[in-house]
């Protein structure tokens, strides 16, 4: 079900739509899925022979042609080895998706490059708060602002201190709706 609809979404797929398929996938269809070029990654299901030049413009070709809508001009995409770039046009979520990308206030990321920097976020939340540093956004190519949309959408608050960096951090939402106070230690 996974790969014949990721095949069917051009190579890439967000993974909340298949949480439960997830949970029962065997080791052994785990490695199916793994020697198919497949991988799983926290939000989504892509491709890394997808990400490619020739195959992002091809995809975004078909995506033109299958959703025959009355958008006109040239359709956002990377230049050359570029895995995130800014844009100007309002494009529907799928075809971002189609073409491998997410973009978040008009600045358009790779997936897989995405994951990878959620990782890193993930791995820095796990000492706690962690100030923005060129180790996050070197990969995307990002400003400090671009990099705040982007942890935002991964579950992450910031607050901009003293030297105009931004600190990140990540409040359990759970708690925060059932109104638990958590306790204060004093230092």
């Amino acid at each position: 079900l996974i790969t014949y609809n990721l095949f069917n979404s051009l190579g890439t797929m967000k993974v909340d739509d298949f949480l439960n398929d997830l949970k029962i996938l065997s080791d052994e269809k785990k490695s199916i899925i793994s020697k198919l070029g497949i991988r799983i990654g926290v939000k989504f299901f892509f491709m890394p022979n997808f990400m490619k030049k020739n195959a992002i413009e091809l995809k975004a070709l078909l995506w033109r042609i299958f959703n025959d809508n009355n958008l006109s001009g040239n359709f956002p995409l990377p230049e050359d080895g570029r895995v995130s770039f800014t844009t100007v046009l309002q494009m529907p979520e799928d075809y971002w998706q189609a073409i491998g990308y997410l973009c978040i206030k008009n600045f358009a990321v790779r997936v897989d490059v995405f994951e990878r920097i959620f990782f890193l976020a993930r791995n820095k939340i796990k000492v706690g708060p962690f100030l923005e540093s060129s180790s996050l956004m070197n990969p995307i190519g990002c400003n400090s602002v671009q990099l705040a949309y982007l942890l935002t959408f991964c579950g992450f608050e910031n607050i901009v201190i003293g030297n105009e960096k931004r600190l990140f951090f990540y409040i359990n939402k759970s708690l925060k709706k059932q109104n638990i106070k958590v306790k204060k230690v004093k230092r």
